[in-house]
C-alpha cells in the first residue's frame, strides 16, 4: 500500500503542532516566542510542498524540524543557567537545514520506496542543519555547549 499526499500532510502537520503545544504548556525553553516555531514549521513544510514532493518527505520534513528545536530546548531544559540568546545558533543553522531539503527533494525523486523517502527527508534536513551548525558555531557565534572546541 502506497501512503497517500494527504495522509503524509496530516501527519506532518500534527508533528509540526505538537511542538508549539508542548512550548505553551511547558514554557519557551528558547525566549523566542511561540511564532517562531510555527513560521519555521510552516516555512520548512511549505517549501517542500511547494517542490511537490513524494509522500511521506512533508513527514520526514516535520521530523527533522522537530528534532533541531528538541536539541536546542533540552539544552536549555537541562542548563544550570540557560543561554538566553541560544536560539541564534538555531536561525543562523537553518540556511543548511534548506539546502538539505532541496537536495533531499532531488535525492527522492530517484526512489519508489516510502521509508526511503522520509529517511532522505529526516537525513538530508538534519544533515544541512549539522554542517551548518557546525560552522556557524564554532567560528561566527557562540552556541553554548552545542559550540565545540576545535582549535
Amino acid at each position: 500500500m502506497q501512503p497517500s499526499r494527504k495522509l503524509d500532510a496530516s501527519i506532518a502537520g500534527f508533528v509540526a503542532l505538537s511542538l508549539p503545544l508542548m512550548v505553551l504548556f511547558a514554557g519557551d525553553p528558547l525566549f523566542v516566542g511561540l511564532w517562531y516555531y510555527l513560521v519555521v514549521s510552516a516555512s520548512a513544510l511549505g517549501l517542500a510542498a511547494a517542490l511537490r514532493t513524494k509522500p511521506l518527505f512533508l513527514c520526514g520534513t516535520s521530523l527533522a524540524v522537530a528534532t533541531t528545536f528538541v536539541a536546542y530546548m533540552l539544552v536549555n531544559w537541562r542548563a544550570a543557567h540557560p543561554e538566553g540568546l541560544l536560539v541564534l545558533g538555531h536561525m543562523s543553522s537553518l540556511p543548511g537545514a534548506v539546502i538539505g531539503l532541496i537536495l533531499g527533494v532531488i535525492a527522492a525523486r530517484r526512489t519508489q520506496h516510502p521509508a526511503t523517502v522520509l529517511m532522505l527527508a529526516l537525513m538530508s534536513i538534519l544533515g544541512g542543519f549539522f554542517i551548518n551548525q557546525v560552522v556557524v558555531c564554532n567560528t561566527l557565534i557562540w552556541c553554548g555547549p552545542l559550540s565545540m572546541d576545535i582549535g
